[in-house]
């Protein structure tokens, strides 16, 4: 039997990295303003700070360093003394007080899923990926993106509202949520919102993924190999992007006549609810008369719960069973490495923002209401031939 390479060292690490910290960094060339939850470092220097350092009052150090009207006319020695103060406490000025006090946007905002909040299995690497493109789209046409952070609960959302409603952002970028109450509330928003990979409110524009193309040609990229019978990894209660992805799959397959078998994970809870229900799945149909030669995944914790279940079933990978997940957003962590369906996330996060940025330059503009992005097949080295 083929043992898996290194498969004691790489299950925990992929796993780990599959459910850890729902929001990786993501360092932003332009500035990124922090509107809700802050999170700091370390203690930054203050005004006062770097007015007892200079000896002169905070006004001198706010007229030099923020612009601040109004204050009495600082000499150039005492300017140069407070330049040289700030440089050496490290002071940075607080461009998000200046530009509202000068009654300017800050930028374009997008709103965060709490990282308190466990319970979409969305997360993950999967908003970074979101904002990574929509970093893009704000940095060429020179704006900000502002990062809305807010405590999961009855009023989420309602802190992004009303910046938007103030405009201090000149629109709102909206990530997945299945809450109803949530989805009305942001119906009512004053001011450009487009939602980004998600169902939206029918007046409201969305981008997301066609799952159609991408899907299609992983079954046939399986049926090339010489795969004859499939099984589809799903959920119980599936939201309606899974579903979705899951109708295009049986379509597919009775349109070609391949046989297939269908398990559902349970409905997670959390991240490590998706993976383990995944494993949990995938172990109860290998241990029966299992026939299925592939197994594809809708997403992409699912497929790391199916290989747990592969390897623990001593079922080599690609040798005996094929794997295809749904996603693409860390591929690198399996072994070997995932084909998969290639969510778009860049291109919809950055289509999404640039959306938002041409409603907020031209009230007449019309958006095209629902903008399909098509997903696509990427094939590395978890399928091969079907086994005889």
């Amino acid at each position: 039997m083929e043992k898996p390479r290194d498969i004691a060292n790489w299950a925990p690490f992929a796993v780990n990295h599959c459910i850890a910290a729902a929001f990786p960094c993501v360092l932003l060339p332009r500035t990124v303003v922090g509107l809700g939850t802050v999170f700091h470092s370390m203690k930054s220097a203050s005004i006062r700070d770097v007015a007892a350092r200079a000896g002169c009052s905070i006004a001198a150090v706010s007229k030099v360093l923020n612009g601040a009207k109004g204050s009495t006319g600082v000499g150039e020695e005492l300017a140069a003394r407070i330049q040289k103060a700030a440089r050496q406490l490290g002071y940075q000025p607080n461009i998000s007080a200046q530009l509202l006090r000068a009654n300017r946007s800050l930028g374009i905002g997008v709103l965060l899923p709490s990282a308190r909040d466990n319970r979409s299995p969305l997360s993950g690497g999967f908003h970074s990926a979101l904002i990574s493109g929509m970093e893009i789209a704000t940095e060429a046409a020179g704006q900000n993106l502002i990062l809305i952070g807010e405590a999961p609960g009855p009023g989420y959302g309602t802190r992004a509202l009303a910046t938007l409603a103030q405009k201090r952002i000149h629109g709102l970028v909206l990530m997945p949520n299945d809450d109803s109450a949530f989805v009305r509330r942001m119906a009512a928003a004053r001011g450009p919102v487009v939602w980004a990979s998600c169902h939206s409110p029918r007046r409201q524009p969305r981008v997301f993924l066609d799952p159609e193309p991408g899907l299609s040609q992983a079954l046939e990229h399986l049926a090339r190999l010489g795969h004859r019978r499939i099984l589809l990894l799903s959920e119980e209660s599936s939201p309606g992007l899974l579903e979705e992805r899951a109708q295009c799959c049986l379509s597919w397959m009775a349109r070609h006549s391949m046989a297939h078998d269908r398990v559902a994970a349970p409905t997670p809870t959390s991240l490590a609810d998706s993976v383990s229900g995944g494993q949990l799945a995938v172990q109860s149909y290998f241990r029966g008369k299992a026939r299925a030669t592939a197994v594809l995944c809708l997403t992409e914790l699912l497929a790391c719960g199916a290989y747990y279940a592969l390897y623990a079933a001593g079922k080599a990978i690609p040798r005996q069973v094929s794997i295809i997940g749904f996603d693409n957003i860390r591929p690198h962590l399996f072994n070997p490495l995932l084909c998969s369906v290639s969510h778009e996330l860049p291109e919809i996060g950055r289509q999404a923002a640039e959306t938002a940025i041409a409603m907020a330059a031209d009230s007449g503009f019309k958006p095209v209401a629902r903008l399909s992005i098509p997903s696509r097949f990427i094939a590395r080295a978890s399928t091969g031939p079907a086994p005889r």
